[in-house]
């Protein structure tokens, strides 16, 4: 007699209870069920996520660029001998964003006696230049949005090397100070359109 048996025996001569003997289930056919309802669902499953997919990316793009995790600070000291322009620039390796709409980033001044004015500039391998100026700086982070479309000198977006964050002595109220940008991207809304092949 197993010890299990023996309590099962005892329970029922003092207690005059019964105690439940626990269903044995097989093994295998648990495992055959399991493997048949995940054989059935699965493509369905897959099926609900691609779609959701590609709706995201029928929603919108984004090409970041990395700032190894921590914000762009430019600091500017004009001094009477000093360089009265400060500019920060992000070389890249000829980047292609024509079928991206607009340029994103995060940006606050040190203090409300920041910088005017920024001037947001792009470079292409070409050496077509184009600068936007920002004239909402403010001492707290605010999300910028620049359409492409702003850079106008720009004709070819395939190979863009250069991003610059400048600040002149003469849109700034104080002499010395800081800015700080943060998550620099090329964003599109809608679907990135497939390159053409020659």
């Amino acid at each position: 007699m197993t010890r299990e048996e023996i309590y099962e025996h005892l329970a029922q001569v003092y207690l005059g209870k019964k105690t439940k003997k626990k269903k044995k289930y097989n093994f295998m056919k648990v495992i055959l069920f399991a493997n048949l309802i995940a054989i059935t669902l699965l493509p369905s499953f897959y099926f609900i996520s691609a779609k959701n997919t590609k709706d995201i990316q029928k929603q919108e793009q984004s090409l970041t660029l990395a700032l190894n995790y921590y914000p762009l600070r430019v600091v500017y000291n004009f001094k009477d001998n000093a360089p009265q322009v400060e500019n920060f620039s992000l070389h890249l390796q000829n980047v292609n964003v024509e079928n991206y709409d607009s340029l994103v980033f995060y940006v606050r001044g040190r203090s409300r006696l920041s910088p005017r004015i920024l001037k947001v500039s792009l470079e292409n391998k070409k050496k077509e230049k184009s600068v936007y100026y920002l004239d909402t700086l403010e001492a707290k982070w605010q999300k910028i949005t620049i359409p492409l479309k702003e850079f106008k000198e720009i004709s070819d977006w395939t190979n863009i090397n250069k991003l610059s964050f400048i600040i002149e002595a003469w849109n700034t109220d104080e002499t010395k100070g800081s800015v700080l940008i943060d998550d620099v991207h090329f964003y599109a809304k809608g679907q990135i359109k497939p390159k053409l092949t020659e």
